[in-house]
C-alpha cells in the first residue's frame, strides 16, 4: 500500500474514519479505507478483520478481494490454508487485470510465504517491467534477499523502496535492522529519519532508543524511553 497523502496517516483523519464507521459499520467504502490505513501502519489484525468484513459485504469489487487477499498475506498467524486462499484471490485479480502490479506483487508474496523465491522473483520482475518505481515491489524483494541471507542486496532493494517513497518509515526500519544486525551504528540514521517521520510512534521509538543504548549513547536512549513512557505507558 504505496499512500504518500500524509493526512491520511494522521491520527485526526484515523479517528474520523473510526467514528464514520461506528454510525456506517456496514459502509464497505469505509470498512476499505480504514482497512487500507491498518495494513498501511503494519495493524494486521485491525486490516484482517476490516478486510473480511468488506469482501464478505461486497466480494464483486476489486478493491475488497484486493485488500482481502492482501491482509490474508500480512496476518502474522497465517496458515498454510491460508496462503492457497490469498493465491487463488490474486490470480483472479490478475486475470482480471494482468498489468496489476499491487496484484502481482501480492501473488509473489504467497511464493515468499511458502519460500518459493523463483516464483516470488518472477512475478516482482513483472510488476517491475509495468512500473519499475513501485516501492512495495523492492520492499519484497529485499525481504526475500534478507531471507536468502545476502544482506548486501536486501540493504539496497530496501534502500530502492525508500527513494521511491521517502515517507516510507517502514522501509528505513527494515534498513535499520539489517545494518544493526551487522553491528554497524550507522542503523541510528535511519531510526532517526523514521522518528522524524512518526515522531509519536513507539515502534520508531523503541528501535531509536535500543540501537543508541547498544552503541554507547546511553543517555540519549533514557530520554528516548521517557517519551514512549509518556505516549504509552502500556508499551
Amino acid at each position: 500500500v504505496s499512500c504518500k497523502n500524509k493526512p491520511v496517516l494522521g491520527q485526526k483523519t484515523n479517528l474520523s474514519l473510526d467514528s464514520l464507521l461506528l454510525k456506517h459499520p456496514d459502509s464497505v467504502n469505509l470498512l476499505v479505507k480504514h482497512g487500507e490505513l491498518a495494513l498501511t501502519n503494519f495493524k494486521y489484525d485491525i486490516a484482517i478483520a476490516d478486510a473480511a468484513k468488506a469482501f464478505r459485504l461486497d466480494s464483486s469489487r476489486l478493491d475488497t478481494r484486493m485488500l482481502y487477499a492482501d491482509a490474508i498475506c500480512n496476518n502474522p498467524a497465517i496458515q498454510n490454508a491460508d496462503i492457497t486462499k490469498a493465491q487463488f484471490h490474486h490470480q483472479k485479480l490478475i486475470k482480471k487485470e494482468p498489468k496489476n502490479i499491487r496484484a502481482l506483487v501480492g501473488m509473489a508474496m504467497t511464493y515468499t510465504l511458502r519460500q518459493d523465491f523463483d516464483n516470488s522473483f518472477k512475478y516482482i520482475n513483472r510488476a517491475l517491467k509495468i512500473n519499475p518505481r513501485y516501492r512495495n515491489a523492492y520492499v519484497l524483494k529485499g525481504s526475500n534477499y534478507r531471507m536468502l541471507g545476502n544482506t548486501k542486496l536486501a540493504i539496497s532493494s530496501y534502500e530502492t523502496a525508500v527513494q521511491q517513497d521517502p515517507d516510507f518509515y517502514g522501509g528505513y526500519l527494515m534498513i535499520g535492522a539489517l545494518y544493526q544486525y551487522e553491528k554497524d551504528p550507522i542503523c541510528i540514521q535511519y531510526y532517526t529519519t523514521a522518528t522524524q517521520l512518526q515522531p509519536n510512534n513507539p515502534d520508531c521509538l523503541y528501535a531509536l532508543a535500543y540501537a543508541k543504548e547498544i552503541f554507547g549513547q546511553e543517555n540519549d536512549a533514557k530520554m528516548i524511553y521517557r517519551k514512549m513512557i509518556r505516549i504509552d505507558s502500556t508499551y
